[in-house]
């Protein structure tokens, strides 16, 4: 009695729970197109106060789109191929891009800035029908002194990873 008590705790230890996001899409869609980011942002405008310029990365966009298909790669429930073989299709445009100061020191330097990227997404199947359309944002920290100081780049490259992270679970978690 005692071998087939431990025979079925060791099969259930090794199944494991079975969690997967993969339930939560339709079984026909195996397979996505991530088409290259497109940059919107209108950093001509000026809509700072004081006169201020915004600025924005160069080719954040290539940075964005790496980063995407890095995310499906992990997240496994789409493999990432090319277009003519794509159940589904991912459009991404970024609309905005932000960089505010989010804390001064005494002497009114600025100490951290908060990063803030907003972006639009369109899945839409391989003959055209759209399946979501939706507006994401996703905001990064870095401070610029201190034990948690670091490079506006290597903040830039978080910041691409977990709008990445919410786009794709935005589109196989679905619940």
């Amino acid at each position: 009695m005692k071998s087939i008590v431990c025979c079925l705790l060791s099969v259930a230890l090794f199944a494991g729970c079975g969690y997967s996001t993969r339930g939560f899409l339709n079984p026909e869609y195996r397979t996505v197109h991530v088409k290259p980011v497109v940059n919107a942002v209108m950093f001509t405008d000026e809509t700072q106060q004081l006169g201020e310029f915004r600025t924005i990365p160069p080719l954040i966009e290539n940075t964005f789109t790496q980063a995407l298909v890095d995310r499906f790669a992990l997240d496994g429930g789409l493999r990432t191929v090319g277009l003519p073989a794509a159940d589904l299709i991912v459009t991404t445009t970024i609309t905005d891009y932000r960089r505010d100061a989010l804390r001064y020191t005494s002497d009114e330097a600025i100490e951290e800035y908060r990063i803030l990227v907003e972006f639009r997404f369109i899945v839409a199947t391989d003959e055209g029908t759209v399946i979501k359309d939706a507006a994401l944002s996703a905001d990064e920290t870095y401070a610029l002194t201190g034990s948690r100081a670091r490079s506006e780049n290597a903040a830039i490259e978080e910041l691409m990873d977990d709008a990445a992270r919410r786009l794709v679970e935005s589109i196989v978690e679905s619940w």
